[in-house]
């Protein structure tokens, strides 16, 4: 009745009582207003899934949506270690380690040639080209070992961990959701649940391995090249625990503010899949009604929702690119000043390293935090399952494993006991009856009019 056009009430005697628009009448009092219906509600946003099921007074279970705790909401803004532990646990700790020493491996080749190349220029200004065999091979190693290494951490990447996990949470899902009782389906939008096994697993499949590879090989990079600097320049090595305390502060804000908002980029998408299903389901009625309009101009609102979390989560990637530029300026002009200040004092070759390392590190550390932060977003869709998964109660409890006797039942009846029944906790339809319905017996229940 809220989304009807115009009412129309009859009495008992087949006359009309009262017409008009909903609005109208619910304030007159009559008959419409006595259901106590709220106004249409055409901007509605999906529910809260359901977490738990619990007893209410009259021992009956109800639904109870989930209650997030104040460290819940913690991790949700600081993330949590044991999510990493989580996604190591579902591709497997061998498959992780083989590809954790293929980068380092691949890292050390990249980065150990500009030292090997200081000391050939050292061995040949002394005897040149004395042992030119020597040194270029040792050269040509490094370069196809890391070749190798790179292509073996690609392989163990995307060729064994990614289908692994990605089998690994769909199939969690899917147990969770095939378990979980008829009250969860009640209270959870089916956008939100199409949304876990379409754009969650779709982050965790396609984007988050990337993330991994890029953040894990670039750590070990700037290891390699702050060793580096330090060894060529002590003092440049100084303004290290400086620049550490700034990027760890900056990411620490950064991170608070990206992993809500992919987090609400996730979220926002879920009433959009919602009124997608419901039109789909419904389109007979939509066409019957001419709600097409209307449908039109929610969707659209929907949309804008929808994008206003992944525009933000853009600007604030931005605003990082912008302070990590500032903060590569400044290393790169303290690194010049000691160079000239301390002209005489540091071998010239060890100079151009660090000189050379330090372009580079400032280059490395801005892309560590980039792809360190792109990892902490998109690790939250495996938070999001993790939570779904352990908090979503499932109907096949622990104590139900007793097979019942073949001749069971040897009698039909079904008794209830006060009984109470919801269609929302808030609104009581029956309560509290006692029934005993034998075998063959017909019985009929209606609520409100107590018919």
């Amino acid at each position: 009745m809220p989304y009807a056009d115009h009412i129309i009430a009859l009495g008992s005697d087949g006359k009309v009582s009262e017409q008009g628009s909903f609005k109208n009448m619910s304030s007159l009092g009559g008959y419409t207003s006595s259901f106590n219906l709220p106004l249409p509600d055409w901007d509605y946003y999906s529910a809260h899934p359901v977490s738990e099921i619990e007893k209410s007074n009259h021992g009956v279970l109800v639904p109870v949506v989930a209650k997030k705790e104040d460290s819940d909401d913690s991790h949700r803004r600081t993330g949590d270690s044991a999510i990493y532990l989580y996604y190591i646990r579902s591709v497997g700790w061998m498959p992780t380690l083989l590809f954790v020493v293929a980068i380092s491996g691949f890292i050390f080749c990249t980065s150990f040639p500009t030292i090997w190349v200081k000391w050939w220029a050292a061995a040949n200004a002394k005897d040149p080209n004395g042992r030119l065999d020597f040194y270029l091979g040792i050269y040509a190693v490094l370069g196809v070992g890391a070749l190798a290494c790179l292509v073996t951490s690609c392989w163990e990447l995307i060729i064994n961990m990614v289908p692994k996990s990605g089998i690994s949470f769909h199939w969690a899902l899917l147990e969770t959701v095939l378990g979980a009782p008829m009250s969860f389906f009640s209270v959870t939008d089916t956008g939100v649940t199409i949304n876990r096994f379409s754009q969650d697993l779709m982050l965790i499949d396609m984007e988050l391995p990337v993330a991994a590879l890029n953040t894990f090989a670039t750590f070990v990079l700037v290891i390699a090249q702050m060793i580096l600097i330090g060894i060529a320049s002590i003092y440049a090595a100084i303004a290290f625990p400086i620049v550490l305390i700034a990027l760890f502060f900056i990411q620490k804000c950064y991170l608070r503010t990206s992993r809500q908002l992919r987090l609400l980029d996730l979220e926002s998408k879920s009433p959009l899949y919602s009124q997608f299903m419901e039109i789909l389901s419904g389109l007979a009625t939509v066409r019957a009604f001419g709600w097409q309009t209307a449908l039109v101009d929610k969707a659209r609102q929907l949309l804008d929702e929808s994008q206003k979390p992944f525009y933000l989560l853009f600007a604030v990637q931005r605003w990082l690119t912008l302070v990590l530029d500032l903060i590569v300026a400044v290393i790169a002009v303290m690194l010049c000043v000691l160079a000239v200040k301390l002209r005489g004092r540091v071998d010239p070759g060890f100079v151009g390293v660090a000189l050379l390392n330090v372009i580079m590190f400032s280059q490395s550390i801005k892309l560590l935090l980039t792809f360190w932060t792109n990892l902490e977003t998109h690790i939250g869709s495996i938070a999001r399952i993790k939570d779904f998964t352990e908090t979503t109660v499932s109907e096949h409890l622990a104590n139900e494993t007793n097979t019942p006797d073949p001749s069971w039942p040897s009698k039909g009846a079904i008794e209830f006991r006060s009984l109470s029944a919801f269609y929302k906790p808030s609104e009581p339809v029956l309560q509290s009856v006692d029934l005993k319905i034998e075998a063959g017996q017909k019985i009929g229940l209606c609520g409100r009019t107590g018919r």
